[in-house]
């Protein structure tokens, strides 16, 4: 597979070029969140961006190539059986774990296994950039542990002015890729939900486990697995309905992925701050993490999410569960 991707001429991306090239990590954007990113293969940048994150050296880094042909220095393992998975979902959210040539990639991308988490993404600039300086480790661009920056303004909000930002729009995903561990002959299973699910992959030929509880002794190969992430500041919980909301003297917000009719409206209490995402799912994807940071900026100090009857078909809902579930227990 061979992308067509042309440079971009403006000075912002050109300044990205340079600084990508000169050991410093840059905030890019792709379909899914910001990414914090350095050269694969640059461990003076690569340290910088766990010191920025204050990322756990645990935590595996997935790569992210523009070109198929890129694996080739990456992985270790033939990826015959797996070009369909690549031909059909990249460019787009989809993350494989497969067997790293350790003797290119270093052991902190790594985590010190034997395997690499790499994706493709679905955005014009982050593919130029790609193609322009190389594969790319690109974890989210927030601190370690606080919710995704699905905005340019997210990322500067985090850092201050410490990082350069590329500026490429809003997410349209909103939420991190599904992670797909293939590195072992027979043993598919999805590491993390993400809006590609168990049905887009049988639709190909594929048929994983769906890892729901993920193991606390097991090895962490890919992010999102173990430790405490998309939590904001404000306290995160479920409620049933509206009833159970408390009528705390403090502002709070309530989101759901459904509207209230005019009576439960007004059975709302005085302090509620109140969305809806109109039953659309891909919506309530693209802006929960937008909706937490908000949160914090205003000062609220608790969130409360109306339950819904999920669809365990359908991916978009049952990666929101997870990152929701996350934001809950704060683990």
């Amino acid at each position: 597979m061979t992308m067509p991707w042309q440079p971009y001429k403006d000075p912002a991306f050109q300044e990205a070029v340079r600084l990508l090239n000169s050991h410093h990590p840059v905030a890019i954007p792709t379909e899914t969140v910001y990414g914090l990113a350095a050269k694969f293969d640059d461990l003076t940048a690569i340290k910088e961006v766990f010191r920025l994150k204050n990322r756990p050296l645990d935590n595996p880094l997935i790569i992210h190539i523009s070109d198929i042909s890129q694996l080739s220095k990456i992985v270790s393992q033939d990826i015959s059986p797996f070009k369909k998975l690549m031909e059909t979902f990249w460019p787009g959210p989809l993350t494989l774990v497969l067997k790293a040539n350790v003797e290119a990639v270093p052991s902190e991308v790594r985590a010190g296994l034997d395997t690499v988490a790499v994706r493709m993404p679905n955005h014009p600039k982050a593919l130029a950039l790609i193609n322009e300086v190389g594969p790319l480790v690109a974890p989210s661009a927030n601190k370690s542990g606080y919710p995704s920056p699905t905005s340019a303004q997210h990322v500067r909000n985090d850092y201050n002015g410490l990082v350069f930002v590329l500026d490429g729009g809003k997410c349209v995903k909103g939420l991190e890729s599904t992670i797909l561990d293939v590195h072992q002959e027979g043993k598919q299973q999805i590491l993390r939900p993400g809006v590609l699910g168990w049905k887009e992959f049988k639709a190909v030929g594929f048929e994983p486990i769906v890892n729901r509880d993920f193991p606390k002794s097991e090895v962490v190969r890919a992010p999102g697995m173990k430790h405490r992430h998309y939590a904001p500041l404000a306290k995160v919980e479920w409620v049933s309905g509206i009833e159970d909301i408390p009528s705390f003297s403090q502002k709070c917000l309530v989101l759901s992925v459904d509207s209230l009719s005019e009576s439960e409206v007004l059975q709302l209490p005085k302090n509620v701050l109140f969305k809806d995402f109109s039953g659309n799912f891909d919506s309530f994807a693209a802006h929960i993490y937008a909706e937490f940071r908000e949160a914090d900026v205003l000062g609220i100090t608790q969130v409360y999410i109306l339950r819904w009857p999920v669809d365990e078909n359908e991916p978009t809902q049952l990666a929101l569960v997870n990152r929701i579930e996350k934001a809950v227990s704060r683990v």
